[in-house]
């Protein structure tokens, strides 16, 4: 089957996470698309309701097209709710990893220069130390547990509630508009801020799509963080072209990463080479292969275990290179033998 059968045929014009969501909440509403964990399933038109009650919030509390929205979450539905709603308002989300404190938290905000900012309500320790230096915010916005709020003095701090879907009045997305503002791994220095356009996250997901050939009957398994490109457009956006479900973990874990690929009956997953590593130094047991996993995503697929992966866990491995700068220009044939 070639790379058409993988295509949802969408013009040029329509490569926009708000196209995509209307279209795939219209077609397959009520299918669960993600489940975290042990968490009950959400299905597209609620994760479509949710996004758009947190972008009436949002639009209500000053957020304009083309301003840029600071996320600092851990994996959750929230975040990917937060996440569409910035972009159904026509802004640009910037996921920022949750970890950070001081100055690697103020140097990201700093150069974002946010007027609003989402948390987790875990990081508004770590964010009520940095504030004072970045001029450009405003207002903050915390999200999951409830916790003792720090004292923000003139910046305002509150739970953000998701407003009424129904009074929404949202633009129409451009492909051209800044979706998401990515920071690189930052290996070879402080890390760089990439701006994401609409059209590249839909380029991604399509390139995903195709490469691994997924369709309706897939399931993915996911645990990686949600502030890398990864997950969000090859896992999540993919999945939503194709109307596949998402397992998703908050957190790796290497020692149950098999039992979570059985317990979720994944058919696809994705990983990079040390997550693979870790994975492949874990005992090996007789039913190893004895999954519904079929392929895997791998950037890289290390050249020591890449044989001995594929036979003790009866999966396919399909390579690939790219950049959060240039998308996934690299991809092994997936009718090619490993090589």
């Amino acid at each position: 089957m070639n790379n058409d059968s993988y295509d949802p045929g969408f013009e040029f014009a329509q490569w926009t996470l708000d196209h995509v969501l209307k279209w795939r909440s219209g077609l397959t509403k009520d299918r669960p698309l993600i489940q975290f964990e042990d968490d009950a399933p959400v299905s597209v038109a609620g994760l479509y309701e949710l996004a758009r009650g947190y972008a009436q919030t949002l639009v209500t509390s000053g957020l304009k097209p083309h301003d840029r929205l600071v996320l600092v979450a851990e994996n959750s539905i929230d975040h990917l709710a937060v996440w569409f709603a910035t972009n159904l308002a026509g802004a640009a989300n910037v996921p920022i990893n949750p970890v950070l404190t001081g100055v690697m938290l103020a140097r990201s905000l700093q150069l974002v220069e946010p007027e609003i900012v989402v948390v987790d309500a875990s990081v508004l320790p770590a964010l009520a130390g940095i504030c004072h230096n970045v001029a450009s915010l405003r207002r903050i916005f915390w999200i999951g547990e409830a916790c003792d709020i720090p004292d923000f003095g003139a910046i305002s701090c509150e739970r953000l509630e998701p407003g009424d879907p129904a009074l929404a009045v949202l633009p129409e997305g451009k492909p051209s508009d800044i979706a998401s503002i990515l920071f690189t791994s930052g290996t070879s220095g402080p890390a760089k801020g990439v701006m994401v356009t609409q059209a590249q996250c839909y380029l991604t997901a399509l390139q995903t799509l195709q490469g691994l050939r997924i369709g309706p009957e897939d399931t993915c398994y996911f645990a990686h963080p949600l502030f890398h490109m990864s997950p969000r457009f090859c896992a999540v956006y993919a999945s939503l072209l194709a109307g596949a479900n998402i397992c998703f973990d908050r957190k790796f874990n290497a020692e149950r990463w098999l039992d979570r690929i059985r317990q979720s009956r994944s058919t696809f997953t994705i990983g990079h080479g040390p997550l693979l590593e870790m994975i492949h130094a874990q005992p090996e047991r007789p039913d190893d292969a004895d999954t519904h996993l079929t392929r895997l995503g791998t950037a890289p697929f290390p050249k020591h275990i890449a044989a001995d992966f594929e036979r003790r866990f009866g999966v396919k491995g399909i390579e690939t290179w790219g950049m959060t700068e240039i998308n996934i220009p690299c991809w092994h044939p997936y009718d090619a033998p490993l090589k």
